[in-house]
């Protein structure tokens, strides 16, 4: 019996029917035909369903159709992870493994592989052996001059033949010195007959072991006096005696005095260099500073940083070239070790001023301006004015007219003359006229301030 077609609308109540009880169909099946169509169809249909596979293009063209059920649960479990933006990705990874790094095998490229495995496939060498060492035995090279050509030879070879072509210019036959420098110098004198005359003189022996003449000496021009210059045998000179005892012995025979003057251009320094292997000494005179005679060590001439200074004036300057007016301007610390004397008695020190004051006035401190006058009541005694005082502090001008100028010179310590008009004397106690004490009378009529 040919089977009928089964329309849409029935294909779907026979898979609902399909998916009901069987039983159901079985027993509508013993009560009558139509059932038997109705399950032969459903049986047909059953067959069909259950040999059907997926021929969609479509999705089997798309990346989905590759997702296995493997994939998917380990997809699962990779989100079971958690959320990896959180924490970042891993983008590079460097081999870090220490014990690797530091073998032999981390060296190891894949050319080294490439002819290890090239190697390998050329066989087993040591069925034949390995050559240890040869040696070149071919006699006709080892006769030839070829064998003894070096890698120098070649490179030397090259480096001429980069020259170019010597013949294209050609080839020096001759030569005759022309250095300037040789046919200047003495040397250039020297003859053959000169080399043979001090080859003689050498075959004559060491002439100091016989001795040399006692000295030599030069008269003056007319032969009086004689012996006006003595080179003794040991190389001292003496002027004006034969018998030096120093490397330059200088005496007066009709002079009242001997002298040596060293002297120079009007417009040029004069100077002696005391030399030793520790250093030297210079002493000279500047002509470019007012003709200051100046000391200098270690190659010092004068004008270029000396040591000590001494002007015209008798000034003497130690660490200045410039004394002015101070028969002694030290600039640096001074050591004293049998202390300083000094004909005056006071130490003293400069002062601003308020108004002018005269030797033996009373000075005080105006607390108002913080400036030193002429006492008056309400100050604050300070000293007596001074003229000579032994010790001076705080002079920031070059002359004492100069710090006259703006400030007063005070002695503040010592034995001082002083105007008696300007005190009131009780017993031996000097006080001011307001009852400010100033110091001691003494019986030379000085005060003496400081106690």
């Amino acid at each position: 019996m040919k089977k009928k077609a089964i329309p849409m609308f029935l294909s779907v109540i026979l898979v609902i029917a399909l998916m009901a009880t069987p039983v159901f169909a079985k027993d509508n099946q013993n009560e009558g035909k139509p059932f038997q169509e109705i399950w032969e169809a459903i049986t047909e249909l059953q067959e069909w369903v259950g040999n059907f596979l997926e021929t969609d293009p479509v999705f089997v063209s798309s990346p989905a159709a590759g997702i296995s059920s493997g994939d998917i649960s380990d997809w699962d479990t990779a989100y079971g992870w958690g959320d990896h933006s959180a924490v970042g990705y891993m983008t590079s990874y460097t081999e870090t493994d220490p014990v690797f790094s530091g073998s032999a095998a981390s060296g190891i490229s894949g050319t080294d592989i490439t002819n290890w495995d090239t190697a390998y496939g050329w066989g087993d060498h040591s069925a034949a052996g390995y050559m240890t060492s040869y040696t070149e035995t071919d006699p006709v090279f080892s006769g030839s001059a070829a064998s003894g050509i070096s890698g120098t030879d070649v490179t030397n070879w090259d480096t001429a033949y980069g020259w170019g072509d010597h013949s294209a210019v050609g080839y020096m036959t001759s030569y005759t010195e022309t250095d300037p420098v040789f046919e200047g110098s003495p040397a250039a004198g020297i003859s053959s007959g000169a080399i043979s005359n001090w080859n003689a003189a050498y075959g004559w022996g060491n002439h100091a072991t016989a001795g040399y003449g006692d000295g030599h000496s030069l008269d003056a021009a007319d032969g009086s006096p004689v012996n006006v210059m003595y080179v003794d045998d040991a190389g001292r000179v003496g002027i004006g005696t034969t018998s030096p005892s120093t490397k330059l012995q200088v005496e007066s025979r009709t002079d009242n005095f001997a002298s040596v003057r060293i002297g120079s251009d009007s417009d040029k320094d004069a100077a002696l260099i005391f030399f030793t292997s520790t250093g030297d000494w210079n002493i000279g005179v500047d002509q470019s500073d007012s003709g200051k005679l100046k000391f200098g060590l270690n190659n010092w001439i004068p004008g270029n940083s000396p040591k000590v200074t001494i002007d015209t004036a008798g000034n003497f300057g130690i660490g200045t070239t410039d004394p002015g007016n101070d028969k002694l301007d030290v600039r640096g610390r001074a050591y004293a070790q049998g202390g300083w004397q000094t004909t005056d008695a006071d130490y003293a020190e400069w002062f601003e001023k308020e108004g002018e004051a005269q030797p033996g006035d009373i000075i005080g401190i105006n607390l108002d301006t913080g400036k030193a006058r002429k006492y008056e009541l309400g100050d604050r005694f300070l000293g007596i004015c001074s003229s000579q005082s032994a010790f001076v502090g705080n002079r920031i001008n070059e002359t004492d007219e100069e710090m006259a100028k703006a400030h007063i010179l005070v002695g503040l310590l010592g034995q001082m003359d002083f105007n008696n008009e300007q005190v009131i004397i009780e017993g031996r106690i000097v006080e001011t006229t307001d009852g400010a004490e100033i110091g001691i009378l003494l019986s030379n009529g000085k005060v003496f301030v400081g106690r």
